[in-house]
C-alpha cells in the first residue's frame, strides 16, 4: 500500500492496482486505493480513468468529501459543468457549515458562464466566511470581469489583507488599477506577485502588456523557471519511485507540491513522511495549510496543533490556526491564538486585525 500514494508513476497505478485486484483489504483501504489511483490518472489528465476509479471510491463511501470534489474537478476539465456542479452540490450538503464547497461551485458556475449563480454561491459562501480570502479572490475576479472595479478592488484588498501573498487578487487589483490609470500601482502589485511566483505566466503576459519593453526578457525567464520547475519534479518522481519509504525524498516532493498548489500530492506524500516520521512537526505544518487551502478547518486545526505541540512554535503557524478557528466559529480558541502570535511577534497586523473582528485591542 506504501506505493499506492497518488504519484504519477505507472508503479504507483501497479500498486493500487493490487490492492485492488486482491480485495483482501477492508472497505476504507478499497477506497483509498481507487481514490489514490484516481489522483495519479488526474494528475496524468486522463480524467476517464480519474472518473471511473472515482465512481468506484463513491460508490463503496457515498461521503467521501475529497473524492467527490476530486470527481468535480475532473468532470469540469472534461467540459461537463453540469455534473462537476451536481458533484460540488453533494459537497455542500456533506459539510454545510463550511465555505469551500459553495466557493468551489460558484468557481464552476462562472467557468460554465453563469455569472449570477456564480455571484450567489460567493456571496453564500462568505456569508458563511466573510475572511474566505480565495472566495474574496473569486468574487473580485467575476466583478473585473463585469468592469465592477468598485467592487473587485474591495474584495481584492479584503483579500490581501488576510492573505498578503495572494497572486490571484494581486493581479485582480492589478488590472483595477491598470483600467483606472494608475499604471505605477499596477506594475507594484504585479512585481509583487512576481516576487511571489516568478514562474507565473499570467502575471508576466498582464505586466509585458502595461510595459512592453520588458517583453521579451520576461518571457525568456518565465520560459526557464518552468523548464527548471519541470525538470525538478520528474527528479523528484523518480527519486520517490526508487525509494518510497525515505521521508526525506517524500518531504522534498511535498514541499515542490505545495510550491507550485498542488495540494493534492503535497497531503498525499506529507501522510506518508508523517507515517514515516510522526514526530515531524514541518510535515504536519505544512499538512495543515494544504488543508487550510482545501477549505478544511477541522483537519488544519488538528494539523497545526500537532506542529505546535511538537515545537514549530512560529507565529505564522498560531496565526493559520487562529483563522481556522474563525471559519469553525471558534471563538475564544481564536483569540488565544491571536494573542500567542502578538507574544511571539508584537504588532503583528493581522494578528491585531484578527483581533479586532472581535472588538479588541489586545
Amino acid at each position: 500500500m506504501a506505493e499506492c500514494t497518488g504519484a504519477a508513476t505507472d508503479a504507483a497505478v501497479r500498486a493500487c492496482t493490487q490492492v485492488i485486484d486482491g480485495r483482501r483489504v477492508s472497505r476504507d483501504i478499497l477506497v483509498m486505493a481507487y481514490a489514490n489511483r484516481a489522483a495519479t490518472h488526474f494528475r496524468r489528465n486522463d480524467d476517464a480513468r480519474a472518473i471511473a476509479d472515482l465512481d468506484q471510491a463513491i460508490r463503496l463511501d457515498p461521503r467521501n468529501f475529497e473524492a467527490i470534489a476530486l470527481r468535480a474537478q475532473a468532470r469540469a476539465r472534461q467540459g461537463d459543468f453540469d455534473r462537476a456542479i451536481t458533484d460540488m452540490t453533494a459537497t455542500i450538503a456533506l459539510r454545510p457549515d463550511e465555505a469551500v464547497g459553495l466557493r468551489e461551485r460558484g468557481a464552476l458556475q462562472q467557468r460554465k458562464g453563469d455569472a449570477a449563480a456564480a455571484l450567489a454561491d460567493f456571496n453564500a459562501a462568505l456569508a458563511i466566511n466573510p475572511n474566505d480570502a480565495a472566495a474574496l479572490q473569486q468574487r473580485a475576479a467575476l466583478h473585473l470581469a463585469a468592469n465592477r472595479l468598485a467592487e473587485a478592488r474591495t474584495d481584492a484588498d479584503r483579500s490581501l489583507a488576510i492573505d498578503a501573498r495572494a497572486v490571484a487578487a494581486l493581479m485582480t487589483r492589478a488590472e483595477v488599477r491598470s483600467r483606472q490609470g494608475d499604471r505605477t500601482g499596477a506594475l507594484a502589485d504585479l512585481d509583487a506577485g512576481l516576487t511571489i511566483e516568478p514562474g507565473n505566466t499570467a502575471l508576466r503576459q498582464t505586466r509585458d502588456r502595461i510595459d512592453p519593453p520588458a517583453q521579451q526578457a520576461a518571457a525568456a525567464g518565465a520560459a526557464a523557471t518552468t523548464a527548471a520547475a519541470t525538470a525538478q519534479r520528474a527528479a523528484l518522481d523518480a527519486a520517490v519511485t526508487q525509494q518510497p519509504n525515505n521521508p526525506q525524498v517524500r518531504m522534498q516532493r511535498a514541499q515542490a507540491a505545495w510550491a507550485a498548489s498542488d495540494v493534492q500530492t503535497t497531503i498525499v506524500d506529507l501522510n506518508e513522511v508523517i507515517r514515516l516520521e510522526p514526530r515531524n512537526g514541518e510535515a504536519f505544518r505544512i499538512r495543515g495549510l494544504a488543508h487550510a487551502r482545501r477549505g478544511d478547518a477541522v483537519r488544519t486545526i488538528n494539523d497545526l496543533t500537532q506542529a505546535i505541540n511538537l515545537n514549530v512554535r512560529d507565529a505564522n503557524t498560531y496565526l493559520f490556526r487562529a483563522e481556522a478557528h474563525v471559519r469553525r466559529n471558534q471563538r475564544q480558541q481564536a483569540i488565544a491564538d491571536y494573542r500567542q502570535v502578538l507574544r511571539i511577534e508584537p504588532g503583528n497586523q493581522f494578528a491585531l486585525n484578527g483581533l479586532r473582528r472581535y472588538g479588541l485591542n489586545n
